[in-house]
């Protein structure tokens, strides 16, 4: 078996980082901190290779974020930028850039009223996205928004004249009780495409119960996504007519002492596109081989789920755990299980282990799994993390089991002790070893971090 080595393009960082030190702040939203400026910009590579064919992904990917909360030294007068762009040196990894916020802020969560104006996420009214205005005000423990504008394309996240979005959000905050929600509607070539609602809520009942959800509930399906179907297959165009975005997940926790807790919670969630941002490739990957069910899913899938998580710790080493789960697909529909018993070890402050079993049905196999996972800090300087998998999978159509297995590192540096300060650098390869294919992923980025 080859590896393939994987390295951030010099070319590529040297304009970029000279962009971020001549920028004034960064960070993916604004707050009210006696920093008045942040940035950060992170340049990553990705390259993955096989030992059967000569098909590889292979992109270098460029993130800049920028806050600023004291523009021209004026108190609350802030600037917010969260952009990105992808270059693809293969024929299966494509070009991509979008632009996920850019705008200037008067007021923040700290004054009276609040305005901004450009493109804007709105976290707490269902991630929203608008190319518009928002204007918020504090009526006293209540933080209310109105907003306005255009909605980037759903697919490409362009600017799109033809998506217009406009709503109302909330934002409560209470020693026991914290919500946010709101409500969106958005038109589509003149008509209308979606409504919806959003909640969010952290509910603290005793220091030994807590209780979280969020959901979001479509009124209306939206039209829109089908408006640009040409490159889709008719599989997948199917999956778009049947398009829902109501979404919910539910967690309580119960914790009755130090030495036991439970953790109970349900998901539901459908499956619309792909991430184009993958926040974690190297899991992707291990889930389109079943070594984790969280993941990927096919385009159209609606998917519920439940799960029951124990942890008993002994002292502070050993935390024995157990965790039941339950998945159910409503489309096919298709269920699964799984049943996982774990040991974690923290041996001392800054290394730890843990060790696991699973054995799980998982809609169309079935899985024995055993798992190793080991980390370690060095020096306050560089972190180490390693783990390994062996599955046994065998298909319920019938068939051979067959084994796979994945092993993977992932190195991480702090490089202001050699005089680069705000530099951070990663570098993570992960292996899958199938009957008859060796895949490798290797991963490596390097970031700059400004705060003055």
């Amino acid at each position: 078996m080859r590896v393939s080595v994987a390295l951030v393009l010099a070319g590529w960082l040297a304009p970029a980082i000279g962009w971020a030190q001549d920028a004034t702040v960064a960070t993916s939203a604004p707050a009210a901190t006696s920093s008045t400026t942040e940035a950060q910009l992170m340049a990553t590579q990705l390259y993955t290779d096989d030992d059967l064919t000569d098909r590889h992904l292979s992109f270098t990917e460029v993130r800049g974020l920028l806050n600023a909360n004291r523009l021209f030294g004026v108190d609350h007068l802030g600037l917010v930028f969260d952009g990105r762009f992808r270059k693809g040196w293969t024929e299966e990894t494509s070009d991509f850039a979008d632009l996920m916020r850019a705008y200037v802020q008067l007021g923040d969560e700290s004054t009276r009223f609040r305005f901004a104006l450009g493109r804007l996420t709105l976290s707490h009214v269902g991630a929203a996205r608008v190319d518009g205005a928002m204007l918020g005000a504090r009526l006293g423990s209540v933080l209310a928004s109105l907003f306005g504008g255009l909605s980037p394309h759903p697919f490409t996240g362009a600017l799109d004249p033809r998506f217009v979005i406009g709503g109302l959000g909330y934002d409560f905050k209470a020693p026991e009780l914290n919500h946010a929600g709101g409500a969106a509607v958005q038109l589509y070539d003149g008509g209308l495409d979606r409504l919806y609602l959003s909640e969010r809520f952290y509910v603290f009942f005793s220091p030994e119960w807590l209780f979280f959800g969020s959901a979001v509930i479509d009124l209306v399906p939206p039209r829109g996504l089908l408006g640009d179907l040409a490159k889709k297959t008719a599989e997948e165009q199917n999956a778009l007519e049947r398009i829902d975005l109501t979404q919910a997940h539910l967690m309580l926790r119960y914790r009755p002492s130090r030495t036991v807790d439970f953790t109970l919670s349900a998901n539901h969630f459908h499956t619309i596109l792909p991430n184009r941002w993958w926040t974690d490739f190297i899991a992707e990957e291990r889930a389109r081989r079943g070594f984790i069910i969280d993941g990927f899913d096919p385009l159209g899938t609606r998917r519920s789920s439940a799960r029951l998580l124990t942890n008993v710790h002994l002292g502070d080493v050993f935390t024995p755990y157990l965790s039941l789960r339950y998945d159910r697909r409503h489309l096919d529909p298709a269920q699964g299980y799984e049943v996982t018993l774990g040991l974690k070890l923290l041996p001392g402050t800054v290394s730890y282990a843990d060790l696991s079993a699973t054995q799980r049905r998982f809609f169309a196999a079935e899985n024995q799994l055993v798992s190793m996972a080991v980390g370690t800090m060095v020096g306050d300087v560089v972190t180490v993390d390693a783990q390994g998998s062996a599955m046994r999978t065998r298909s319920l159509a019938g068939g051979e089991p067959i084994l796979i297995y994945d092993f993977g590192a992932t190195v991480g540096a702090e490089l202001s002790g050699l005089g680069l300060a705000g530099m951070r650098a990663m570098v993570a390869y992960q292996g899958f070893l199938e009957p008859e294919i060796g895949y490798h992923v290797v991963f490596a980025q390097l970031g700059y971090r400004f705060r003055g």
